[in-house]
C-alpha cells in the first residue's frame, strides 16, 4: 500500500471507528503517526478531534491502531511503546 493510500485509510478509520494494522515495521516509525500513537486528542466531552496529516479530524473512540514487527528486540521511543 502506498503512503498516500495508508494516510487516507487511516483518516477514514480514525473518523469512523475502524481498525488499522500496520505490519512489518522496522525500528523507525514515521513522525506522521506520532499524534495517533500518542493519542493527542483535542477537545473535551464527546466531541474529540485529532490533528493528523496537517488537519483536524473527528476521533471515534472505537478506532484501533495496531503496529507489528518481525524484529526480535526492537528499540522504540517511550512514546511509541505506550
Amino acid at each position: 500500500m502506498k503512503l498516500n493510500e495508508l494516510i487516507n485509510y487511516l483518516e477514514y478509520a480514525i473518523q469512523y471507528g475502524g481498525v488499522v494494522l500496520l505490519e512489518d515495521v522496522g525500528e523507525e516509525i514515521d513522525a506522521l503517526f506520532e499524534p495517533v500513537l500518542s493519542k493527542k486528542l483535542i477537545g473535551t466531552g464527546q466531541n474529540k478531534r485529532i490533528e493528523f496529516n496537517g488537519k483536524e479530524i473527528d476521533f471515534d473512540p472505537k478506532f484501533k491502531f495496531f503496529v507489528t514487527t518481525k524484529l526480535p528486540k526492537p528499540h522504540y521511543s517511550p512514546e511509541i511503546c505506550v
